[in-house]
């Protein structure tokens, strides 16, 4: 069938043409300046080598998914522009171009070919873009294949082996390549070698799609420096080295698409100074460090999409322009207080225009609410902090204060406590005491020493007796007083203290305390006893006779006047004062 002029509108279905084999088609079917596409997908049921669309104007064949199982003759020597994609060849060597010397775009994606032999683009010198990317099999390519590629400025290659490409690599190293796409290619660690030679290529765009990769060695770019666009998609991209792009300071766009990223090292980005588009899309991502853009204020795009990101650093995007535009969809937030800054932030930026799509995932009963719409009253956490620590100096001051106000008793329990220590010291056969209690009081009192306390501690049937020390009947009448006082409280396990109105006004009763008390402190030993005969306001009594009052009240003792069954608890209780545990366990 042969076709001179267009039998058809460009935008209806060609009628009748299903059965039908076209085996030739003139370019005025096809204008130059048709879609090449427009002219593609025929039902043509019979393979032969001469059905394609050529276009006189622009010199391009079109044979795509022809089923050709070679390159047909009928394609004209002058054809710069050559479309084979989806084909049934099976390998190309010297023989198979020789006539296009023209030739500046040859595409072989996507059919069955596995071979490329050694020169076969010898004749080839002004090829500038060639795509190898294939489906079906493992693509081996002969040593020099790519060598008079010298041109070359576009390179799509796929299911290749490591070795071949690094094969290709050597050949294409004095080219002009600008971009390199890499698919299928099967390799787990990306390291430096790989690119070293074509790093003297001015190469701008890296792409590598559906590769088995899980690590970016930290190396692996920096023979890449003037690269300003990488793109890896569909790849198994577990861990990037922080250091993996140090060497990419003209980057201007970074694509991490549809990877299994969970995580991504905070420096990372930081060499990136230039770059103004981010695309971390389709990965597995639940945070991002804090710092992670801190040197990249140039960024005008960042998609964040379909990832699992639980929440935001706070400040994340501080440094950005009005201008940025960020995509957070289809992530799993947790709207609580560690979000409400990016409440306030995606209302503040108008053109973060997917805000809508930014919404709760969790707690259950936010979930589906937009974040713009979330305002929770929260208490900043700096402002806890600063909570904390007004309660602690507040707690310290007032431990402080207390410890000032009550440092005398502070200082007299501790005595008292190391007293306590001494009490099995004090009870064992020590010879320096001659009396169990010398007794303190005054001479207004004598009456009440000689009658009732004397009787029921010295004469007192049935109870062992205590042998008292008193004044007037006790002393050497020739020592001086102050001795006599020293003396009798040294040689005495115990001081009774006789308390009334009088002993309060009588300062040689209070000197016999003080020396009394001043035991415990030379000694660690508490030897005073208070027995109080009268009631007295606490206001006429002294700092140390208000704390032992208040302190040992078990060694205070107050005069229970004519009630006989009193005065019987009362002595007992003074007995055991006086002789502590051990006449306890006797009474």
């Amino acid at each position: 069938m042969f076709l001179t002029s267009p039998a058809f509108e460009m935008t209806d279905s060609p009628p009748g043409l299903n059965d039908t084999v076209i085996y030739y088609i003139n370019e005025t079917l096809c204008p130059d300046n048709a879609n090449l596409f427009d002219c593609i997908g025929l039902n043509i049921t019979e393979n032969r080598e001469d059905i394609c669309f050529y276009f006189q104007n622009s010199k391009t064949i079109n044979c795509e998914d022809a089923r050709l199982e070679k390159v047909p003759n009928a394609i004209p020597s002058e054809t710069k522009n050559m479309m084979l994609m989806g084909n049934h060849i099976l390998k190309i060597n010297t023989w198979t171009f020789p006539r296009f010397k023209s030739i500046v775009s040859l595409d072989l994606s996507y059919g069955w070919l596995h071979e490329v032999e050694g020169n076969t683009f010898t004749y080839m010198h002004t090829l500038e873009h060639l795509t190898l990317q294939q489906h079906h099999s493992v693509l081996m390519v002969g040593s020099q294949a790519f060598y008079p590629l010298y041109k070359l400025k576009s390179l799509r290659i796929g299911k290749i082996q490591t070795q071949d490409m690094t094969t290709i690599f050597f050949d294409l190293r004095n080219s002009q390549l600008d971009t390199l796409g890499l698919y299928r290619i099967d390799f787990e660690t990306m390291m430096k070698p790989m690119f070293e030679d074509i790093g003297q290529c001015p190469l701008n765009t890296l792409e590598i799609f559906f590769s088995s990769i899980n690590l970016i060695d930290d190396s692996a770019f920096s023979d890449l420096q003037d690269l300003r666009e990488l793109l890896v998609k569909e790849s198994s991209i577990k861990t990037v080295h922080p250091n993996a792009l140090m060497k990419l300071h003209a980057l201007e766009s970074l694509t991490l698409e549809e990877c299994s990223l969970d995580q991504m090292p905070s420096s990372v980005l930081d060499s990136l100074t230039n770059l103004q588009v981010l695309n971390l899309r389709r990965n597995m991502l639940q945070t991002l460090p804090a710092e992670l853009f801190k040197y990249n204020g140039k960024l005008l795009h960042i998609d964040l999409s379909l990832n699992r990101l639980q929440t935001l650093p706070e400040g994340i995007f501080r440094l950005f322009p009005s201008t940025l535009y960020v995509n957070l969809s289809g992530n799993y937030f947790t709207c609580n207080c560690s979000l409400v800054w990016a409440s306030f932030w995606v209302k503040s930026l108008g053109n973060t225009t997917n805000a809508e799509d930014f919404i709760c995932f969790a707690p259950v009963e936010l979930r589906g609410k937009h974040l713009k719409d979330f305002n929770p009253i929260c208490i900043p956490e700096y402002v806890w902090y600063i909570l904390i620590v007004i309660l602690g100096i507040t707690i310290l001051s007032i431990v402080v204060v207390l410890l000032y106000v009550y440092r005398w008793k502070i200082y007299y329990q501790w005595y008292l406590l190391l007293s306590k220590r001494k009490d099995t010291e004090v009870w064992e056969n020590n010879p320096r005491f001659k009396y169990d209690a010398f007794v303190a009081y005054c001479e207004r009192d004598f009456e009440w020493v000689i009658h009732e306390l004397i009787p029921n501690l010295e004469n007192n049937a049935g109870l062992p007796n205590v042998k008292l020390c008193v004044s007037d009947r006790d002393w050497d009448l020739g020592g001086s007083i102050l001795d006599n006082v020293e003396s009798s409280i040294q040689r005495s396990r115990r001081t009774i203290c006789v308390i009334s109105t009088n002993f309060l006004k009588s300062e040689w009763c209070k000197l016999e305390m003080s020396l009394a008390h001043m035991q415990l402190f030379s000694e660690n030993r508490d030897v005073l006893v208070f027995v109080f005969l009268e009631k007295i306001p606490v206001e006429r009594l002294s700092q140390h006779q208000k704390l032992r009052r208040e302190m040992c009240k078990k060694s205070c003792l107050d005069w229970p006047g004519g009630e006989t069954t009193a005065k019987k608890v009362f002595w007992e209780k003074l007995r055991s004062l006086i002789f502590k545990n051990p006449v306890v366990q006797q009474i």
